[in-house]
């Protein structure tokens, strides 16, 4: 079981934070430099939109692995023994992108220390739950996958208290966080029946998960456009397609004003 957590569904979770590690690290120049001359308007809309951006990777990354995990586990180690396990420590994968993120912001704005504080917070919360509940029989490992989330939760809410409380960004929740779960919840439902639609055509594991998983991809990035979840402000500032393509999105009326 240790092995079933350690071996495989923690390096899945770890593969999106990946992402979050070069998002982080490439805000802290621009938002060091921003702070620096006091352009806090500026500060506040990096600050935002980087956190917008990796949510939308982040909630996905977790609702698909929690929905896929048995098809995802066996394709990848030819067993579903991992799958009960990764099926709830995948939504750790949303806190644990966020955290990276708002310590990318925090130590561009020159606040090094909170980040390692609040992980250390976490860190604890996690010590403790994986004592208390991986004694619970029925739980066993499954204990130290909620300890995980709620470790990472815990530190990423720190993170992001102490990030709208230095730059003052109010944050859109709606649009940051409400309507990506709802696109998020479509997309998981897309690629559960997609995966039986493909393996009753008589296809395998393999080319159903791919194809579920690549579906369902196009409509959480449709859904995301139905329900506007970008302003053409935002859009625009997306490093690569978002200038390219913002005039499309516009003239459907797919983007917000």
């Amino acid at each position: 079981m240790y092995v079933d957590l350690t071996g495989a569904a923690i390096p899945l979770i770890n593969l999106p934070s990946m992402l979050a590690a070069a998002l982080a690290t490439s805000l802290v120049p621009l938002i060091s430099h921003a702070s620096s001359i006091g352009d806090w308007k500026n500060v506040q809309r990096n600050s935002s939109l980087a956190m917008k951006l990796i949510l939308l990777i982040g909630i996905p990354a977790g609702f698909g692995l929690s929905v896929m995990s048995s098809q995802i586990v066996l394709l990848l180690f030819g067993s579903t023994s991992a799958a009960s396990i990764l099926e709830i420590i995948a939504f750790a994968v949303i806190f644990l992108t966020l955290h990276q993120t708002c310590s990318g912001i925090l130590q561009g704005l020159g606040h090094t220390s909170i980040p390692v504080k609040n992980l250390l917070i976490g860190g604890l919360v996690k010590i403790v739950l994986n004592y208390t509940l991986t004694a619970m029989p029925m739980l066993n490992i499954h204990g130290a996958a909620i300890a995980s989330i709620a470790a990472y939760g815990v530190s990423s809410i720190l993170n992001i208290r102490a990030v709208t409380k230095i730059t003052r960004t109010k944050l859109d929740y709606m649009n940051m966080l409400i309507k990506p779960v709802l696109a998020a919840l479509g997309m998981s439902l897309v690629a559960y029946y997609c995966y039986i639609l493909i393996t009753n055509i008589g296809f395998g594991n393999t080319i159903g998960t791919a194809g579920a998983i690549g579906f369902a991809g196009v409509i959480y990035g449709v859904l995301l456009f139905v329900l506007r979840v970008f302003s053409v402000e935002e859009y625009i500032r997306i490093p690569i397609i978002g200038e390219k393509t913002y005039p499309i999105l516009a003239k459907w009326k797919l983007l917000r004003d």
